[in-house]
């Protein structure tokens, strides 16, 4: 009541006025406004205020393992990701100081992932932001770029507790990362890998499947570095992210029919082999399929866990000390998974709208979405008949 209040008389005056965001007038037209800002002193970010989150208030109370970060933004322009901040700016080492303090004495947090775009950007500051973590004696993992490592970040980032570090290595073919901008290269894969293992933490490798340029010969190579190195720990078929050149030149081409039914099928994304996926790099989909499967189970047990609370169910799997020696699959078995998952929950009534055939060319949902039934399509076949049929 008290926001109507606020903004009666004043919704339609003031709503062009603020920046990034779209809007519906009274006749129905959607507006959008000038792009938002990006913030550039990341110390006058308020403290995490964890009790705040819904699960706290539930008999199990809070996880001891959170999401954060020191960086916004990246230096880099892939094809496929989206940088809501290209510009890069970080906390202070004293502010970031401060919000570790406040972490641990506050809520006891035992494990930190930090999603910055890429936590290793500049070597300096690499090694100073890990100086601050190290007194507080935590695990955490992060996301970096080959290219950016080195001895002396690696080692500056075992010793303040890294456990995994997590590479954008996305694929091996010389074509397909000159396509994706990715200014990297499967030597820089490689000996960013041998720096990881050379400091005694574990290497973890973000693969994609589907990009521009990806031919069977590059694919086949992806799968046998994967089977090889054992060093997985993610895989996706490729998305077309709204703001990404993937995304723009898919509308450009026709790829896209609708923006709108794109979002919503983006939404029915679960990241398992089953998805339906834009398939831009034009092999047939049984070859993606194949290789999501092979890729998929060369995965490296770490931590993982399901759809219930944390303190139950985020258990860390990796009984092998041999580490990248030995195949996950020969000793903890082939569906060592089964009973976790890294996908999304389950999909919302109504999803069964948003398939693939529905907002993409034929061409391109024959080549995505033709062998296997997604969580989507399988929601289709289990809807009531009315339900489904006016869904179609």
């Amino acid at each position: 009541m008290t926001l109507r209040v606020t903004l009666a008389g004043r919704w339609e005056r003031d709503l062009p006025s603020i920046r990034g965001i779209c809007y519906r007038t009274k006749e129905g037209e959607v507006k959008r406004t000038p792009a938002r800002g990006q913030m550039m002193d990341l110390d006058a970010l308020p403290r995490m205020r964890l009790e705040l989150w819904p699960q706290s208030q539930g008999h199990n109370g809070l996880q001891p393992q959170i999401i954060s970060s020191y960086s916004r933004g990246c230096k880099m322009d892939c094809s496929f990701c989206y940088r809501t901040t290209p510009q890069v700016r970080a906390k202070s080492p004293e502010k970031m100081d401060r919000d570790m303090a406040w972490l641990k004495t506050r809520y006891g947090i035992d494990f930190c992932f930090f999603v910055d775009l890429t936590f290793s950007s500049h070597r300096g500051q690499t090694i100073e932001m890990c100086d601050v973590i190290k007194p507080y004696n935590i695990g955490w993992t992060c996301l970096t770029r080959c290219a950016d490592m080195d001895k002396p970040r690696a080692d500056a980032m075992r010793d303040s507790g890294a456990d995994i570090i997590l590479y954008g290595v996305e694929s091996l073919g010389k074509d397909v990362l000159r396509e994706a901008r990715k200014g990297s290269s499967e030597n820089l894969t490689i000996r960013a890998m041998n720096t990881t293992f050379d400091a005694g933490v574990r290497f973890g490798s973000l693969l994609i499947v589907g990009l521009a340029n990806e031919s069977e010969e590059s694919l086949r190579h992806m799968v046998e570095f994967a089977e090889t190195y054992n060093h997985v720990t993610r895989v996706k078929y490729l998305s077309a992210m709204p703001g990404t050149t993937v995304y723009q030149q898919a509308i450009a081409s026709g790829l896209i029919r609708s923006e709108i039914d794109h979002l919503n099928w983006l939404s029915t994304e679960q990241a398992l082999y089953e998805d339906e996926f834009l398939n831009v790099s034009g092999l047939p989909e049984q070859v993606c399929r194949d290789a999501y499967k092979r890729i998929y189970d060369s995965y490296e047990p770490g931590p993982v866990m399901n759809f219930k609370h944390f303190p139950e169910n985020f258990q860390y799997f990796h009984p092998q000390p041999d580490d990248g020696l030995e195949r996950s699959t020969s000793y903890a078995g082939r569906n060592w998974r089964r009973e976790f998952s890294s996908a999304a929950g389950p999909l919302a009534p109504g999803s069964e709208r948003f398939t693939l055939d529905r907002c993409a060319s034929p061409d391109v949902a024959a080549l995505g979405s033709s062998l296997i039934p997604s969580g989507a399509a399988r929601m289709v076949k289990a809807a009531p008949a009315h339900v489904a049929a006016a869904s179609a």
